[in-house]
């Protein structure tokens, strides 16, 4: 008696046990038919793309595009040629008085320099116009860092550059 209650309990936990593991086996199964079927089709489409690149002759494929190549880089250096003469004729009617290095050189001279000086000239000028304005900004931040009121503030209570703080002035005095 006791031991039949035992057994029927050990009965009843196997047959659990074995509706569990049907229960997994059910689910392992329809995800091996799944990762199956992507499987061959990832099979078909790399067939297919093989057929597809046998097909396409690569040697031939491979010359046509250096052909393509060679002929938009053909045609983008004629325009890259043409696009020197349009810049020269824009820069002839520019005034060039600012690209001045010194002042004894002449508007002409300049007028004849390469692009390369052209461009070099003009990034320092407009430097030197940043290094004008940084060093008006850092002079007012000093200002008003100094004012007795202790922050920089305008007259209306707004502070000025909120968003610097004392360690960006120093980076940004020393750069």
């Amino acid at each position: 008696t006791l031991e039949q209650q035992m057994l029927s309990v050990e009965v009843r936990d196997l047959e659990n046990q074995q509706d569990d593991l049907r229960g997994e086996l059910a689910t392992s199964s329809g995800t091996h038919r799944r990762l199956q079927a992507k499987l061959d089709n990832l099979i078909q489409s790399r067939k297919a793309l093989h057929d597809r690149l046998t097909g396409a002759q690569p040697q031939l494929l491979k010359e046509t595009l250096a052909r393509v190549l060679n002929l938009t880089f053909s045609t983008t250096l004629r325009q890259a040629l043409l696009c020197r003469f349009v810049a020269h004729q824009t820069l002839a009617s520019k005034d060039f008085a600012a690209l001045l290095s010194t002042e004894e050189e002449d508007v002409m001279r300049l007028a004849r320099a390469s692009q390369e000086q052209l461009l070099i000239r003009w990034l320092n000028y407009h430097i030197g116009q940043m290094k004008l304005i940084a060093n008006k900004i850092l002079e007012i931040l000093a200002r008003h860092a100094n004012n007795d009121d202790g922050g920089p503030e305008h007259g209306d209570g707004a502070i000025l550059g909120g968003e610097v703080s004392a360690r960006d002035i120093e980076m940004y005095a020393e750069r």
